[in-house]
C-alpha cells in the first residue's frame, strides 16, 4: 500500500523541513514503514531543495545539476543581487500579499532617499554561462515574481558582454537608464544569446502566469513597492525597449500582421522579465 502525504504550502520554512519533520513523527508511530520524501517547492520556494531528493548535485547557492541537466534558482540569485531592499516602512499596508515584496525586507528602517533601485536580471548571465561551459543540453530556470522589473535586459547585456559581443559599460547600464542615448540598441544581444543557447532546451519553471506587462503584469504589481507613479515610468521604458526587442528580433504573427508580444506571455514578468 502507498500513502501521499501532503501538506498545505506555506512560504515560513521550506519544503524539506515539513518532509522531515513529517518522516520522523511517522517513524516514531510505527518504525516498520518506510517513507520517500519528495517535498515540492511553493511559487518557486525551496527549489533546490526539492532536488536534492532526486539525485542533483549542488554546484553552488543557486544551481544545482545531474549530469547534463542544470538548474538555475533564478529568486535566489536576483534576490541576492538586488543592491538595496525597501525596508517594510515603505512598503504601503496589503503589499507583503502581492507577491512582489522581497524577502528579508521586513527590518526596520526609514524609507531610503529617492527612488529605490530595483536591480537587474544581470546576475542570472554567469550561472547561464556556467551551465553552458560545463557541458549543460537542458537548462531549467526556476522563477518567481520580484521586485526586479528590466525585463530581461540585464540578462542579455551580460551574457553578451561576457561573450566579448558589448562592453562592460554598456553592459552595467540599470533600468533607470533605459532611455539613454548610448545605451546598448534595442534588440542588441539577441543573436548572441541565441547562438550561445543553440542546441540547448531552455526551461522556465514557474508557479504562476505573472506577465511582464499589462494591467496585471508584473510592472502594475510594482505599484504596491514603488508607489503607482514610478511603477509606470517604470514600466514604460521596460515596454519601450521590449517592444524595440519584438519588433527587431520576434517572429510576425501571421493572423495579426504583427510581432507576437513575447511581454504579454504567461510567465514574462517573472524575476524581473
Amino acid at each position: 500500500m502507498r500513502v501521499l502525504i501532503a501538506t498545505a504550502a506555506t512560504p515560513e520554512a521550506p519544503a524539506s523541513e515539513y518532509a522531515d519533520a513529517i518522516q520522523r513523527a511517522w517513524n516514531d508511530w510505527n518504525p516498520a514503514d518506510s517513507l520517500t520524501p519528495l517535498p515540492f517547492p511553493h511559487e518557486g520556494r525551496g527549489v533546490l531543495e526539492a532536488l536534492d531528493a532526486l539525485g542533483f548535485t549542488r554546484t553552488g547557492p543557486a544551481t544545482a545539476s545531474r549530469g547534463t541537466h542544470h538548474v538555475i534558482d533564478a529568486s535566489a540569485l536576483l534576490g541576492a543581487a538586488q543592491p538595496s531592499a525597501v525596508p517594510s516602512s515603505a512598503v504601503p499596508s496589503g503589499a507583503k500579499s502581492s507577491g512582489v515584496v522581497p524577502s528579508g525586507t521586513e527590518s526596520s528602517g526609514a524609507a531610503p532617499s529617492g527612488v529605490p533601485h530595483l536591480g537587474s536580471t544581470s546576475a542570472l548571465a554567469p550561472a547561464l554561462q556556467a551551465a553552458l561551459a560545463d557541458g549543460g543540453q537542458r537548462i531549467s530556470i526556476a522563477a518567481r515574481p520580484l521586485p526586479i522589473h528590466d525585463g530581461g535586459r540585464g540578462l542579455l547585456e551580460t551574457l553578451t558582454s561576457r561573450l566579448g559581443a558589448v562592453s562592460t559599460a554598456a553592459a552595467a547600464s540599470r533600468v533607470d537608464d533605459l532611455s539613454r542615448p548610448d545605451a546598448l540598441s534595442r534588440g542588441s544581444g539577441i543573436a548572441e544569446a541565441r547562438s550561445a543557447l543553440a542546441g540547448v532546451r531552455l526551461e522556465l519553471v514557474r508557479g504562476t502566469a505573472l506577465a511582464l506587462l499589462g494591467l496585471d503584469g508584473a510592472g502594475a504589481a510594482l505599484g504596491a513597492v514603488v508607489g503607482a507613479e514610478e511603477a509606470q515610468r517604470l514600466d514604460r521604458a521596460v515596454g519601450e525597449w521590449a517592444a524595440g526587442v519584438e519588433r527587431d528580433n520576434v517572429r510576425t504573427d501571421l493572423v495579426q500582421g504583427r510581432p507576437l508580444r513575447l511581454s504579454a506571455a504567461p510567465g514574462s514578468g517573472l524575476a524581473g522579465g
